[in-house]
């Protein structure tokens, strides 16, 4: 049997949205969204309109980065579609992520949950 061409993607940003979550966590932790400073920003501080964080602001905002975190993060919208084309052009999918290794399975259950 022939080998499909393996195909490496990375998780966030790519096939997940890593700043919506981030916009979530946020909620989570202080009880309000925050509103979008540039919709094209790449990072956490430039997309979102959130002041830099004291000690302890970081590590009220670091609770909720835990496994529910990591096990939820949403779609970006259109890479379910754009992988289950990539699978039907006869591709194996992996998904390669910098996740420190103690959420991996959260990981993994956030990837097969959406499909």
């Amino acid at each position: 049997m022939k080998q499909r061409p393996l195909l490496a993607l990375d998780g966030d940003g790519v096939l997940l949205d890593y700043l919506e979550g981030y916009a979530e966590a946020w909620r989570q932790a202080f009880g309000v969204r925050p509103a979008v400073r540039d919709p094209l920003g790449y990072g956490p501080l430039e997309r979102w309109d959130v002041p830099r964080l004291d000690a302890e602001g970081r590590a009220r905002l670091r609770q909720h980065f835990g496994s529910k975190f990591w096990s939820s993060v949403p779609a970006i919208p259109g890479a379910l579609d754009a992988c289950v084309r990539l699978h039907d052009a006869g591709f194996e999918l992996v998904c390669v992520t910098a996740l420190d290794a103690e959420f991996e399975v959260s990981r993994l259950k956030n990837l097969r949950s959406l499909g």
